[in-house]
């Protein structure tokens, strides 16, 4: 997870030269933290949530839409990756 939110805070200042390193770790930091406890503490679901932080034509639907559109992909790799790294140290124990 801290990989994920500190690549979100690079690539912020990377795209824009008047956000600071600090302030960008300020918002995703307190963007995690809060959709946290609308999961945790308000026990809202995914869709309950993007519901409640999105205004239609905003700047956040804009970054849901580009998101769904990469970020599917990026977990399938992932735990297929992984899933076969799991499978091979299983079959290398068993020897």
């Amino acid at each position: 997870m801290a990989y994920l939110l500190q690549s979100m805070v690079d690539e912020a200042v990377r795209s824009n030269a008047e956000l600071s390193p600090g302030l960008a770790r300020e918002v995703v930091q307190g963007t995690a933290r809060a959709t946290t406890r609308l999961f945790s503490e308000a026990n809202m679901t995914t869709e309950e949530i993007i519901r409640r932080v999105t205004v239609p034509g905003g700047m956040t639907a804009l970054a849901l839409d580009i998101l769904s559109q990469h970020v599917p992909q990026a977990w399938q790799n992932v735990f297929r990756a992984t899933g076969e790294r799991e499978i091979h140290a299983r079959e290398s124990l068993a020897l």
